[in-house]
């Protein structure tokens, strides 16, 4: 029995035993890779909102008024759900204190009291963004998706066989490719499962 030498990314949706649950074609590896691949799909079409929690940092001037900078009454931070800020810095090491804002969770946004401050170069704000904890956490209709869109990419890797026919000094060959494909959208019954889960800007 053979090892994978492929690996799940952080922001996998589902575990190779899941995805083999209801799919048992292609070697681990090429799986491994689907689910790869469909789990970036999903998290490209859910725009900002983001399934399994990550971390992350983004910069910002804090809004920008006629003739100064500051005065934003929201920062938008483009990731939802929000579950925690960490701080919230500037360039000379300043802070927003937890107190003086509002995490608006869903719509990835903090709303300071009265007005952001303009900070010395920008506010940098660290915080953790996601609906679920991790793989394990992630609900049915989520990995339903994953799963619908992971096995269409090994379909499509095992019909789509690519044969193209090469010459040289050494002679001609043939050399068969299944590639796997990012760029094919979302399924209708994959967008189904993922309902509302996309964060409008």
């Amino acid at each position: 029995m053979t090892t994978a030498s492929a690996t799940l990314i952080d922001q996998a949706l589902v575990t190779l035993k899941e995805l083999r649950e209801v799919h048992s074609g292609g070697s681990d590896d090429k799986a491994i890779n689907a689910i790869n691949i469909a789990s970036l799909k999903i998290r490209t079409w859910c725009r900002g909102w983001t399934l399994v929690q990550e971390t992350f940092t983004q910069d910002y001037e804090a809004g920008v008024r006629p003739g100064r900078r500051g005065g934003a009454k929201r920062l938008a931070l483009g990731r939802a759900p929000i579950v925690s800020v960490t701080s919230i810095t500037d360039d000379d090491s300043n802070t927003i204190a937890a107190t003086d804002y509002t995490v608006i969770a869903n719509s990835g946004e903090l709303e300071h009291d009265s007005m952001w401050p303009a900070p010395v170069g920008r506010w940098t704000v660290f915080f953790v963004a996601g609906e679920f904890a991790n793989v394990a956490a992630v609900s049915w209709d989520v990995k339903e998706a994953c799963r619908i869109e992971a096995a269409r990419q090994l379909e499509g890797a095992a019909t789509n066989v690519q044969t193209t026919s090469l010459s040289g000094r050494a002679g001609s060959r043939s050399v068969s490719r299944s590639p796997m494909v990012m760029g094919m959208g979302l399924l209708p019954e994959t967008k189904a499962l993922l309902g509302e889960r996309r964060l409008v800007m």
